[in-house]
């Protein structure tokens, strides 16, 4: 028996600052499943079981943590075996800055399950529900990126933990007090506070040894005036640990931008070097592109050339003839012969033959059939244009002419070997 499976598809946007990948960590029932990265791109890939709950956690340092819910319970799907689907989600995460309520970002933002409606999708209630507080830790974070301002590794909580001493703090290991000034933000009258308050060392010395242990005897303003002073005591070491941490932080972030400064150098360098190479190249495929085309150009040039100089020749070939019949027909009516056509007076006759070539032209109303009969000296044309609904009209050099004279003139031309019908 197979079960069913459903393919999740993530695509992760997120600021280039710290690894350049995202960590994804998948529950499965309330238990840790899986836990990988995202590539370079932000992408990944997973199958899920059907008939389960799955909560994503997708995490990247200087970025708040966002999580949203796969439930693969099919509640609405009859034929559960052999059952597949595939959905894309993407997600946009948002950078951490100091001030900033991300409250939200501790909760799911999306819920993917099976509707009632059919197939998968996000459940619309839930969306809108978080949608705008989401939508205004966005826009409060890019303000702030836009300001110049700089984002924070983990998340800094916007209100100080409140320190309840009813009796004198038990010693507490070191990094346990550096987690608490972690937490702890101080207000702008703690602040105020601490350098307007000077206090002699004799004060500080009574101050010390009366939190050191509690009398017996002790009334209840001596109490309050022992709790008020660890009170001051522990938020001094918390806030002394605090500029420790942000000192810490602060040359931790230089160097990362320090990092990312010569990262982004070396980024544009290689960037540089690849556009100059492609332009060399383009450059190099540009001139081969214009050389074939010259190339090409001139073997077209050749063969014009070629067909000219052919034209040429046949056409000093052709009037060399045509001088020489020419001069023929000169000498013979110098001679005494009479026009061409007609006897000499030794009986015979002279004709000199003329260059003869037939033309037919068509359109959707007419075809014109013409024969062109060019002398050295002079030339005809005889043109007959018919119509498709009939009318015939006839043409001795582009003029029109009755039937019966062109008819005639056609007849007197019967001794050459071309001949146009006259209808």
């Amino acid at each position: 028996m197979s079960f069913g499976q459903l393919r999740i598809k993530g695509e992760v946007y997120f600021d280039e600052i710290g690894t350049p990948t995202a960590q994804v960590k998948l529950f499965k029932d309330n238990k840790v499943d899986q836990e990988f990265e995202t590539n370079k791109k932000g992408k990944f890939s997973v199958m899920l079981d059907a008939g389960h709950d799955y909560l994503f956690e997708v995490s990247k340092d200087y970025h708040y943590t966002t999580r949203f819910i796969v439930s693969t319970k099919l509640p609405y799907v009859k034929d559960q075996e052999d059952f597949y689907a595939s959905f894309d989600v993407i997600l946009d995460l948002i950078r951490v800055y100091e001030g900033l309520d991300a409250s939200i970002m501790d909760n799911p933002i999306m819920i993917l399950r099976n509707l009632e409606e059919g197939g998968f999708g996000f459940d619309e209630k839930h969306l809108e529900a978080v949608r705008s507080r989401v939508e205004n830790l966005m826009d409060e974070s890019e303000k702030l990126k836009s300001k110049g301002a700089k984002p924070l590794l983990k998340p800094v909580p916007v209100k100080p933990k409140k320190v309840i001493a009813t009796k004198p703090p038990e010693p507490e290991p070191k990094e346990e007090v550096v987690e608490k000034a972690m937490e702890v933000t101080p207000t702008h009258a703690e602040e105020k506070a601490e350098l307007t308050e000077v206090r002699t060392e004799k004060e500080e010395a009574i101050e010390k040894s009366e939190v050191k242990e509690e009398p017996q005897n002790e009334t209840y303003e001596m109490k309050l005036r022992r709790e008020r002073i660890e009170k001051e005591r522990q938020r001094k070491e918390n806030l002394a640990l605090k500029r420790g941490y942000e000192t810490s932080l602060i040359r931790q972030v230089a160097e990362e931008s320090k990092r990312m400064n010569s990262s982004e150098y070396e980024q544009k360098k290689k960037v540089k070097e690849d556009s100059s190479l492609y332009l060399r190249e383009n450059k190099e495929q540009e001139l081969m592109a214009y050389k074939s085309q010259q190339a090409k150009k001139k073997e077209a040039e050749a063969i014009v050339k070629s067909e000219n100089q052919k034209q040429k020749q046949q056409f000093e070939k052709n009037l060399i003839k045509d001088v020489a019949a020419s001069r023929r027909f000169a000498i013979t009516v110098k001679e005494g012969s009479k026009a061409v056509g007609e006897e000499t007076s030794d009986g015979e006759k002279f004709y000199l033959k003329p260059k003869i070539y037939e033309t037919t032209k068509e359109d959707q109303f007419k075809t014109i059939r013409t024969i062109h009969i060019d002398y050295p000296s002079n030339s005809k044309q005889f043109s007959v244009e018919k119509y498709q609904f009939g009318m015939i009209n006839y043409y001795i050099n582009q003029s029109v002419v009755e039937k019966e004279t062109f008819c005639k003139t056609i007849k007197e031309l019967e001794l050459t070997k071309y001949q146009l019908p006259c209808d």
